[in-house]
């Protein structure tokens, strides 16, 4: 068939997807774009798809398929504009871009570089501070959560209107509890964006910690230490451990929530009630025809910028979220080995002595 009459088939798609949106038609518009190697608006179209329709298994394939080639052709093109003129601006464009492929190793080693050679630029202190928060996210410990702050502010210092270097410091200064630093930076924030949902949804969070905070020191010792001593089932620390992941709920054979863990992040709010979440798993359990590594049935359902996957486990049904961008595939396989990891640590529990 003729390039015009693809370009003209094209347009009579789009055209009737503009009248009746439609997941089948949608997904035909990308895979055409794809096979034509338009590739950016092959892409566009695909992410509309996920977004549109989150719950199409189909869509979710194409969109991670075709952002990992488009991921690919990028690093490709980044690293040449990184080798034959090396600025500030070209070398975190390419830190930036493995990062989000997850070379985070690579990205470290480049970003220390750019440090050493550039260590006045707010760009290179940016991007080092956003490879550290992510190090944070995967191990939740506060010193590395400090180095991101470290950096993130110094970047702040050298270039204080910049929106999402001020957003990230208040984020990451939540977490690490440090609640009024993180109220004066997301107001600072706030005056260079002063109707900006996410600002304004985060500053909401801040100010709640800081009452939660407030109330929990006033309260007698005895009842803090009834509050910690509240026990946990073992497997959400397990599936809590993965990279990414910022909640997990645990479901009985009736699909009743019967333990959760959280964690403080940016994308979700875990305070509503449970008939909320069981019903995303009820509508994951409708969905179980992905199957997962050995045994475990699992479904997946993707936003921008988050992930919550459902799994099926020996001690009951597990949602957990994650949050950033990662590939449905990869997120589940981290799952599985989790999963195997807790149920292999069970198996090797000693049995208590048998009756003679």
């Amino acid at each position: 068939m003729s390039a015009r009459n693809n370009q003209a088939r094209l347009r009579a798609w789009i055209e009737a997807y503009k009248k009746r949106p439609d997941q089948a038609l949608a997904l035909k518009i990308a895979k055409a774009l794809y096979r034509l190697d338009y590739l950016s608006e092959a892409f566009r179209w695909a992410k509309h798809l996920k977004e549109k329709f989150p719950s199409f298994n189909q869509g979710l394939k194409l969109y991670q398929k075709i952002k990992r080639r488009t991921v690919s052709v990028s690093l490709r093109q980044a690293r040449e504009r990184a080798r034959v003129s090396p600025t500030p601006e070209n070398i975190v464009r390419f830190c930036e871009l493995l990062r989000v492929a997850g070379k985070f190793r690579r990205a470290f080693r480049l970003a220390r570089k750019a440090d050493r050679t550039y260590p006045d630029d707010w760009q290179v202190q940016l991007v080092i501070g956003k490879l550290e928060f992510d190090r944070f996210s995967r191990t939740e410990n506060d010193e590395t959560g400090w180095d991101a702050v470290e950096h993130l502010d110094r970047s702040r210092c050298l270039n204080p209107d910049n929106y999402s270097t001020l957003i990230l410091l208040a984020i990451a200064l939540a977490r690490l509890r440090s609640y009024d630093d993180a109220l004066a930076v997301v107001d600072s924030g706030l005056e260079l964006a002063p109707r900006d949902l996410r600002a304004l949804r985060l500053k909401r969070r801040i100010l709640k910690a800081l009452d939660e905070s407030s109330r929990r020191a006033a309260q007698e010792p005895e009842e803090a230490q009834r509050a910690d001593a509240v026990g946990e089932h073992p497997l959400l620390a397990t599936v809590l451990a993965v990279h990414g992941a910022v909640g997990a709920f645990l479901f009985n054979k009736q699909g009743r929530v019967t333990d959760r863990k959280i964690r403080q992040n940016r994308c979700f709010d875990f305070s509503a009630p449970d008939e909320v979440f069981e019903a995303m798993a009820a509508a994951c359990r409708l969905n179980t025809h992905r199957i997962g590594l050995g045994d475990l049935l699992s479904c997946s359902l993707t936003g921008e910028g988050w992930n919550a996957v459902y799994h099926t486990a020996e001690a009951g049904p597990v949602l957990t979220f994650f949050e950033g961008d990662f590939s449905g595939e990869d997120v589940e396989a981290e799952i599985n080995g989790a999963l195997r990891q807790h149920q292999t640590a069970l198996s090797r529990e000693p049995v208590g002595a048998a009756t003679p």
